[in-house]
């Protein structure tokens, strides 16, 4: 849009199993908020695996009939459920035509990977095609100047031979973000270099309300927070950084600032009618 800022909504592991379970509710719940608050001002909705319990056709059917109603472009990648039948047909026919694949958005390019390419729910790991695939992308787009993104379920530590292989991607490219699921829970990994986060799980839930993350890049600024069902208003502060999400790249020694721009993404059920922010003692309106 005209700020350039990037946002995606992250639907947690969702483990869909029937239409009368609680998970499948809660979905069509978030999609419809989504819907109805956000849709105008998010870029796509992102779905990190796990997405059918058991990876059956009937579950297939039911995430399918929850994203067809987003009024959203969507992406999924796969999970270890997605793969219970030992096979990525399900995945293909009902989600995606490729397991793993690139889109390009603004400044930014989002590489999908697939940590299941043996089509065994118990072993992790990214194949030879996929490592030489990722590698050849994350060239082209250093070349060109953008910033990488990565879709993958699980932290690259959990690949076993091919986490260093990964990981020295990561790091030669300096990846500025990887989304993942598959941990049930909310969290934000920081090395110094790339940062790392998880939403909860939609679908066994381990931790607090059902909800979903939004993730915002403002000009190679990266924002996250998760939204509970059903709380509002929600503000975003998506520049300057919170000082947690800086890495080493972007931490510069403490100078006198007069001035500071601040950049809020806010979304609520009712007319936003005001706003201000405070800093110490400080108040704008």
């Amino acid at each position: 849009d005209r700020s350039e800022i990037v946002s995606w909504v992250h639907f947690g592991d969702l483990h869909m199993t029937t239409r009368h379970e609680q998970n499948y509710r809660d979905f069509v719940s978030l999609i419809e908020e989504v819907n109805r608050v956000m849709a105008d001002s998010l870029n796509f909705a992102y779905l990190p695996g796990d997405n059918a319990d058991h990876g059956g056709i009937d579950e297939y059917g039911l995430v399918r009939q929850g994203l067809d109603q987003l009024n959203l472009p969507w992406f999924a990648i796969v999970g270890d459920h997605d793969v219970h039948l030992k096979s990525h047909d399900n995945f293909n026919r009902f989600m995606m035509p490729e397991a793993f694949y690139r889109f390009d958005l603004g400044l930014y390019s989002f590489l999908a990977l697939d940590a299941f390419f043996g089509n065994d729910p118990k072993t992790f790991g990214i194949s030879e095609e996929q490592l030489h695939w990722l590698g050849q992308e994350l060239e082209a787009i250093s070349a060109a100047q953008k910033r990488s993104v990565l879709f993958l379920h699980c932290y690259p530590s959990e690949l076993g031979e091919f986490s260093s292989p990964l990981r020295n991607l990561i790091e030669k490219y300096n990846v500025r973000l990887v989304d993942m699921g598959h941990t049930h829970y909310n969290e934000i990994a920081n090395d110094g270099d790339t940062l790392y986060t998880a939403t909860r799980s939609t679908g066994q839930i381990e931790e607090g309300a059902v909800g979903f993350s939004i993730t915002n890049l403002d000009h190679d600024v990266v924002s996250w927070r998760f939204k509970p069902l059903g709380e509002w208003p929600f503000v975003m502060i998506t520049s300057p950084g919170d000082e947690r999400l800086l890495t080493d790249q972007e931490v510069s020694p403490r100078t006198v600032v007069k001035e500071m721009p601040v950049r809020v993404k806010a979304w609520s059920d009712r007319k936003l009618l005001h706003g201000y922010a405070e800093i110490g003692d400080q108040r704008v309106d």
